[in-house]
């Protein structure tokens, strides 16, 4: 009996009032609502929330990392706002029509940075290493569909050396060589130039398919390389 006794006073010790307790407002209770840092809160702390401060949810990257993308498309990524996003959509290397529909393939990424296709012919574009130029692609890239090659630069992960094969630009719509662009998405080459225009390599103005333009030099950035180039615009 004496340990009922006990625990009997110990349980009203514990829960007697203490006159030295001032106490808080607004609580900081679990269940506050008043914008306090609360596990129960309604403050954007939390593990699983979207709050741009570094949460443990949204931080994927940092700095200038890079990572490739497997799907829905190959496709080089940057690190931007601690998130990863698409850079590049990595051209394919030939197409294939079974089902009817043509397909890319051969689309590859190494190290965050798109890699030549590895399917069809990777033939060299940069003549005699003095510049590309599309006039060394073939015309087609595959049976049935017609779409033209285009000499692509290629960035070497780690010393970021570039090198050009003819290939098969992921993007299927968008405007021809020379026409005004915004961004990459807006051309068939999905390369928009410095000068706005929409990227063609080129070394004479003899390379550019429209006879009226000019084969003038400007620049491109690629997967962020910027790099001097000689695109087919008009004069």
């Amino acid at each position: 009996m004496r340990w009922l006794a006990f625990l009997a006073f110990a349980t009203l010790g514990c829960t007697a009032n203490n006159p030295n307790y001032v106490g808080h407002t607004p609580s900081k209770d679990l269940a506050g609502v008043v914008g306090v840092p609360d596990l129960a809160g309604a403050a954007p702390e939390d593990l699983a929330t979207g709050g741009g401060h570094g949460d443990l949810a949204v931080v994927a990257c940092s700095g200038t990392e890079r990572a490739c993308l497997s799907a829905p498309d190959v496709a080089s990524e940057r690190c931007a706002g601690d998130v990863f996003v698409v850079d590049r959509r990595c051209p394919f290397g030939a197409f294939s029509t079974s089902g009817g529909t043509p397909v890319g393939t051969g689309a590859a990424c190494q190290s965050g940075y798109c890699a030549p296709p590895t399917t069809g012919t990777m033939t060299n574009c940069d003549v005699a290493n003095m510049g590309p130029t599309d006039r060394s692609c073939v015309t087609t890239g595959g049976p049935g569909n017609g779409r033209a090659r285009s000499c692509q630069p290629f960035v070497s992960p780690g010393t970021q050396a570039i090198s050009w094969r003819c290939v098969l630009p992921a993007t299927t719509t968008g405007s021809a060589a020379g026409v005004a662009c915004a961004k990459d998405a807006d051309c068939r080459s999905g390369l928009c130039a410095a000068d706005k225009r929409c990227f063609a390599a080129c070394l004479l103005d003899a390379d550019c398919v429209v006879t009226t333009q000019k084969c003038t030099a400007t620049q491109i950035v690629v997967e962020g390389v910027t790099f001097a180039v000689h695109s087919c615009a008009a004069p």
